[in-house]
């Protein structure tokens, strides 16, 4: 039986600007799309769970057979999926909008165990969710994923906790409820008043024993594992676009490592070239070919020969 990975959040049609004033156009995209090309870069055998509206495959359908993604677990409770623009600043921080404010439904944003366990079977042998970090969710979720013996990672969403007082314990409490969690160096420093640079923020996270992909764009990321760290400089193989927004991507891809037994340091590249391929590319990746899956995997052996 062929394994397969779940990924669950919210798809969106995001109309973007990144961070330099380059305008960008309408465009399919979201946590669970960028996710899902994350993991499909490197797997074969990818689920996606979504609550959405009603039109989802009439923009995404494409998508999902150019890169024969499983989306079984599309579940279509409102009328429209949700439009957001999305403004990025430096350091990872964005500002999204609601196109249609009068449309928004909280369900888009649901990632809850009805959902995941839409898609649970046999054959599923990692989950991983980009979600806010709402306890009760992430406590069910987890019950969920050990009831049935897999891993459960998460990229917490925290845009609504920055700049703002008394979040840590929820972060703290959240990531005790994952397997492996990550947030970039920008959130942290927002969230944790007293950390002031990088160190800092690892010593933070090897305080929660929990595996922890800390994102710090142009410089990198740092893999905290079993209180030892592992560090994958910013790569520029597709180009020397700053990875910053792309979490979703390079985050799922660094879980997927770690499940299918990847040591921390090689998991922590497996998730920067994830993120180098999707810098370079405009939007998500159209069509995730056999070359561009190769390229990865050449660029790994390259960076992290002994594996």
């Amino acid at each position: 039986m062929a394994r397969r990975f779940i990924t669950a959040g919210s798809a969106t049609i995001d109309t973007i600007t990144p961070y330099g004033g380059e305008t960008a156009s309408e465009r399919i995209g979201g946590a669970v799309i960028y996710s899902a090309q994350g993991l499909r870069l490197w797997h074969d055998n990818v689920s996606v769970g979504i609550y959405t509206g009603r039109d989802f495959f009439d923009y995404y359908r494409n998508w999902i057979e150019n890169n024969n993604i499983d989306a079984s677990g599309v579940i279509m409770k409102t009328e429209h999926t949700r439009r957001l623009i999305i403004n990025y600043r430096q350091n990872g921080f964005f500002l999204p909008y609601d196109g249609y404010p009068e449309e928004y439904n909280a369900d888009q944003d649901l990632v809850d165990r009805a959902l995941i366990e839409n898609m649970m079977g046999p054959d599923v042998y990692g989950v991983h969710v980009a979600m806010t970090p709402v306890l009760s969710n992430l406590r069910d979720i987890h019950r969920l994923c050990r009831e049935n013996g897999i891993p459960f990672g998460a990229e917490f969403h925290v845009n609504e906790y920055l700049g703002k007082d008394g979040y840590e314990d929820q972060i703290r409490e959240a990531a005790r409820y994952t397997d492996y969690f990550s947030l970039n160096y920008f959130e942290t420093e927002q969230i944790f008043k007293g950390v002031r640079d990088y160190m800092d923020a690892i010593e933070l996270y090897s305080s929660f024993e929990v595996p922890c992909f800390l994102r710090v764009g142009t410089d990198g990321a740092y893999f905290i594992y079993d209180s030892k760290v592992y560090y994958s400089p910013m790569i520029s193989a597709f180009g020397d676009k700053d990875p910053t927004g792309c979490g979703n991507t390079s985050t799922a891809a660094a879980f997927w490592a770690i499940c299918s037994g990847y040591d921390p340091l090689a998991s922590s590249y497996i998730g920067a070239i994830a993120a180098s391929l999707n810098a370079g590319t405009t939007g998500v990746i159209e069509h995730i070919t056999d070359d561009m899956r190769q390229k990865c995997r050449e660029l790994l052996k390259k960076y992290v020969p002994q594996i």
